[in-house]
């Protein structure tokens, strides 16, 4: 038995060995620079892609237009003015924080007239 394990062990490391003597260069392409990664400086594409990879959302455009969760597991609209959102447990900040929301957590959002 122990030297079934010690078999599998080197077959493994020579597996893993020889993935990377095949790795390849890897090139990025995009029809224009990022103008910064501030999530709420700027509007624009080449840009909005680069930041849709390092933050998350709480909801997400699927292709067809549809949402699907990102950092909201559901949400729910309460009335006319407030919405109720659930949010993905284990979720961490850059700074170890977790992600959650206390009872005083609230957004307002009000039109301009």
């Amino acid at each position: 038995m122990k030297k079934f394990f010690k078999s599998l062990m080197l077959i493994s490391v020579c597996l893993g060995l020889s993935a990377t003597v095949n790795a390849k260069t890897f090139r990025y392409a995009t029809t224009g620079d990022i103008l910064g990664l501030d999530p709420h400086a700027n509007n624009e594409g080449p840009t909005n892609t680069m930041k849709g990879n390092i933050y998350g959302r709480m909801l997400h455009r699927k292709a067809d237009l549809s949402l699907e969760p990102d950092l909201a597991t559901k949400w729910e609209k309460l009335d006319a003015n407030t919405w109720r959102f659930s949010l993905r447990r284990g979720v961490k900040f850059h700074n170890g924080n977790d992600f959650n929301a206390n009872k005083s957590t609230r957004l307002t959002i009000t039109p301009s007239t």
